[in-house]
């Protein structure tokens, strides 16, 4: 089951949120063994990223968290309104070799309008 949850951010502002996961039962989701991905925004302004590939997203496996780092300059990037992210992990079938993708979070990202324009 695919848990949802709505985060809002201001543009040009740091934005860093720590997601821990649970499984059905309410115990902690053992990431180990998995990639996550966390993929948000539209067109050119497209965020992605992969644990083990990209620093700004990073777990601690045996907790079940997820942490997740835009900077400044991405969030001044978004455009204002309401962008979808989506969250995957990702866990590599060893007898067919191909990756099992499940979905464990998505919702909408409501970016506000900043006036700070720093670069």
């Amino acid at each position: 089951m695919t848990a949802t949850h709505d985060m809002a951010l201001r543009q040009g502002n740091t934005f860093r949120r720590r997601f821990r996961f649970r499984g059905l039962t309410g115990d902690v989701l053992n990431l180990t063994g998995s990639v996550i991905a966390f993929s948000t925004g539209t067109g050119c302004n497209r965020i992605q990223y992969e644990t083990g590939r990209d620093t700004a997203l990073t777990m601690t496996p045996l907790v079940g968290e997820v942490e997740l780092l835009l900077t400044a300059p991405q969030t001044r990037e978004l455009a204002v309104g309401v962008v979808p992210f989506e969250i995957e992990r990702r866990i590599l079938d060893e007898r067919t070799g191909q990756w099992d993708e499940t979905t464990i979070l998505m919702g909408s990202i409501v970016v506000e309008r900043g006036i700070n324009d720093e670069r």
